[in-house]
């Protein structure tokens, strides 16, 4: 990795050899989501067209049935990929880690090691702050959410503070990063997801927040916009629901990636009963 010292735990091990074990069909479940948002699409541009053809959406449910059976058969792979993606995550990152600590000024290079660090490092935040959703310890509704979204909060500080050093002293900066993930992945491989890194150095760190309100909103105003063109435009009733629900799914993967699937639920009380 670059970094003399630095091995990877066996519990994250462990967890590595799950992720290798599911990543082809987690592939296929990703490959299979994005399919059916082609659905959508393909019914506005059929309702557009002028050429309503009633028989079509028989014509399609084939094409439905079959993704939708795919996707169920696919989803318990994708979880148990999902479970361990930080783990995954984390040695991706201590590879970049590596590459500034070998050589932290390349001489020819289109972008410098501690950029693609920074980079890895705010992807990287998103993994820290839904650990306690994807690790399987603790339930959505449970009271200790708000205690681990905080102490998540804190852990990017850490990082933050520590990603500082990129100016001053990038090899510092590299090593310190490099082994508060190792610490980190550790720690979440095991299940301690309340404890990613000790009491003493996340305790006097100030929290950091996830934007979610705020993508959620934007969210939220899109398909309000799409409902309005869609009903400017006539489409049919038949189709205003597929298109809707379709523009949602779409807004939410670009807004929450991987995370779009705790989402879900809202479209269907925006589209009604």
């Amino acid at each position: 990795m670059g970094l003399q010292g630095v091995g990877i735990p066996l519990a994250a091990r462990a967890a590595l050899r799950r992720c290798d074990a599911n990543i082809m069909m987690y592939i296929a479940n990703v490959v299979l989501i994005a399919s059916a948002c082609f659905v959508p699409l393909i019914v506005l541009a059929n309702s557009l067209s002028g050429k309503f053809d009633p028989n079509f959406y028989e014509d399609i449910q084939p094409y439905v049935w079959v993704v939708g059976a795919l996707l169920v058969a696919t989803f318990p792979s994708r979880w148990r990929y999902q479970r361990f993606e930080l783990v995954n995550y984390a040695v991706q990152v201590i590879h970049v880690c590596g590459e500034v600590y070998k050589n932290p000024s390349p001489a020819t290079s289109d972008e410098f090691p501690q950029q693609k660090l920074s980079k890895s490092l705010r992807s990287f935040e998103g993994h820290l702050f839904r650990a306690w959703r994807r690790r399987g310890t603790v339930t959505f509704w449970s009271h200790r959410r708000k205690r681990l979204t905080e102490h998540a909060g804190k852990v990017a500080a850490c990082l933050r503070e520590a990603e500082l050093k990129l100016d001053t002293e990038p090899r510092v900066a590299a090593r310190e990063c490099a082994e508060m993930i190792l610490q980190i992945m550790d720690s979440y491989a095991q299940g301690r997801v309340g404890a990613l890194l000790p009491e003493s150095e996340t305790s006097p760190r100030k929290s950091v927040r996830e934007r979610e309100l705020l993508r959620l909103s934007c969210v939220i105003v899109f398909v309000v916009a799409v409902a309005v063109g869609a009903s400017v435009l006539g489409l049919p009733d038949g189709a205003f629901i597929p298109v809707v629900i379709g523009a949602g799914i779409l807004a939410l993967i670009v807004a929450f990636r991987s995370r779009f699937r705790v989402y879900l639920d809202l479209l269907t009380l925006m589209g009604g009963p």
